[in-house]
């Protein structure tokens, strides 16, 4: 797996060598950064479910200012951890080995709150209802989301999604062989 563009395009990514990793396949990812590359320029990105980190990376080799990578599979953060020091994003990352639950329950209480993000990415396993869980989350709605940031679910081309359970307006929804990405913001 390849960095697809920005910066630091063509760099070789490590991967923790999990089965249960699921990188972003490289097409979806030139398709996001398609899409973003207008917001990417100095902003915030958060990656949840980080897995390998193919997404938070990318957003980094497209100009993002900062990312904050959250995944809870050891092996994965460590793997995502080199990659970071290979890649020379270290000053401008951070990497939380937390399940995404524990880690919104921390910033629920941390003082200050954490800066909201520009951009929000979320890959859970495909088959479950974390995107719903995640999306309906008030830390991650009222604090972690400003009114212009955009938050993105990748989920599997047959997962059936209870958009009532979240409180953010559907804006866009792309498929990409077994892969949607859906496009949310703030009401």
């Amino acid at each position: 797996m390849r960095i697809v563009g920005g910066s630091k395009k063509g760099h070789v990514l490590k991967s923790s060598a999990d089965a249960k990793t699921r990188p972003t396949l490289s097409r979806v990812r030139e398709a996001v950064f398609d899409i973003l590359r207008p917001r990417m320029e100095g902003a915030r990105f958060l990656d949840l479910f980080a897995g390998t980190g193919a997404i938070g990376l990318e957003a980094l080799s497209h100009g993002a200012a900062h990312c904050c990578f959250v995944e809870n599979r050891f092996r994965a953060c460590r793997a995502l951890e080199d990659n970071v020091r290979t890649l020379g994003f270290s000053a401008c990352s951070a990497v939380v080995n937390k399940d995404v639950f524990s880690w919104l329950r921390e910033i629920a209480v941390a003082e200050p709150c954490p800066k909201p993000y520009d951009v929000i990415f979320l890959d859970p396993p495909y088959g479950s209802d974390l995107v719903e869980k995640t999306l309906a989350h008030p830390v991650l709605v009222e604090r972690l989301a400003a009114q212009d940031t955009l938050l993105i679910a990748q989920v599997g081309r047959k997962d059936a999604l209870d958009l009532e359970r979240i409180s953010l307006s559907l804006i866009r929804e792309k498929s990409y062989g077994d892969t949607r990405l859906l496009f949310f913001e703030k009401h």
